[in-house]
C-alpha cells in the first residue's frame, strides 16, 4: 500500500519529518499541532500521572474524532470515504502508536471487552509478537497478517480506543485497498485534509510527550500490546523512565 500517514519511527526521523511537515502546514494545521502538543504536555506533567497518561491519549483521540465528524458531516468531500464496518483491508498494515495511546487501549480492553475476547487478543498478540514481519509494513501486508484486535468478522474490538494512526487513515475506494494487499504499487486515494489534520494532531501529541520529559517513541502495536498485557505495572514503569517497551520500538 502506498498510502501511509506520516509516522516517524525514531528520534532523528521524527525531528526530520516534523520539520518537513511543519514547513508545509496551513495555519489551521499548525494550530492543531500546537494545541495537541500543549494539551498533552500539560496533562502528562500534572499530578496523578498514571491516570492522566490515559486521559491525555483520550483527549487527542477525541480531537481526531471531531476532525473526522467535521469532514464527514460539515464539509464532506465530493467523493465519500469508503470505510465501513467490516472493511478491514487496512488492518493488515503495520500500526505505530505512542505508549499513552497503548495504555488507553489496554484500559478499554480491561473495562469494555469481554474476558473471552481479552484472552483471545492476549494470546494472539503474544503469538504475533514473535513474528518479525509485524515490524515491516511491506512484510506484514504481504503475509496478510491481520491486527490482533480484529474479530473473526473483521471488526475492531477496541474501535472507540483505536490508535490515532487508525483514526486518521481513510480511503475513497475499498476495492483499491483490497487490491493493494497483492499489489504494492496500488495507490490508495484518500480524503487528504482529514489525513493531514489527523497527522498534525498525532505529531503534536508525540511532541507533547517529549515536552513532558517522557519517552516520545513510537511502538509497533502488536508487540507493544503484548508487553502491556503481560508485564506487571507497565504504565508505572514507563512513567519512571524504564525502557519497558524496548522490544516493541517501531524502528528496529
Amino acid at each position: 500500500m502506498k498510502a501511509e500517514t506520516p509516522s516517524p519511527d525514531s528520534r532523528e526521523a521524527r525531528a526530520a519529518r516534523l520539520a518537513a511537515f511543519r514547513s508545509e502546514l496551513s495555519s489551521g494545521e499548525a494550530q492543531l499541532l500546537e494545541a495537541a502538543r500543549r494539551a498533552a504536555a500539560a496533562q502528562l506533567t500534572a499530578s496523578g500521572a498514571p491516570e492522566r497518561t490515559t486521559q491525555a491519549a483520550i483527549g487527542a483521540m477525541s480531537v481526531s474524532d471531531e476532525l473526522r465528524r467535521y469532514h464527514l458531516e460539515v464539509v464532506p468531500a465530493p467523493q465519500a470515504i469508503a470505510c465501513h464496518a467490516g472493511c478491514s483491508w487496512c488492518c493488515h498494515m503495520k500500526v505505530s502508536l505512542t505508549a499513552p495511546e497503548l495504555f488507553a487501549l489496554v484500559e478499554y480492553l480491561e473495562n469494555s471487552v469481554s474476558e473471552l475476547a481479552r484472552e483471545r487478543i492476549k494470546a494472539r498478540a503474544a503469538e504475533l509478537s514473535q513474528d518479525p514481519r509485524i515490524f515491516s509494513s511491506d512484510a506484514k501486508i504481504e503475509a496478510r497478517i491481520p491486527c490482533a484486535l480484529l474479530s473473526d468478522q473483521g471488526a475492531c474490538l477496541v474501535y472507540p480506543a483505536r490508535p490515532l494512526a487508525c483514526r486518521g487513515y481513510n480511503s475513497l475506494d475499498a476495492e483499491a485497498c483490497r487490491q493493494a494487499l497483492d499489489d504494492d504499487g496500488q495507490v490508495i486515494e484518500w480524503n487528504e485534509p482529514l489525513v493531514r489534520e489527523s497527522a498534525a494532531v498525532a505529531l503534536g501529541f508525540l511532541a507533547g510527550i517529549e515536552d513532558a520529559g517522557l519517552a516520545a517513541e513510537l511502538l509497533e502495536l502488536t508487540s507493544g500490546l503484548h508487553i502491556a498485557l503481560s508485564e506487571p505495572n507497565a504504565l508505572q514503569r514507563w512513567l519512571a523512565g524504564e525502557p519497558v517497551f524496548e522490544a516493541a520500538l517501531a524502528e528496529r
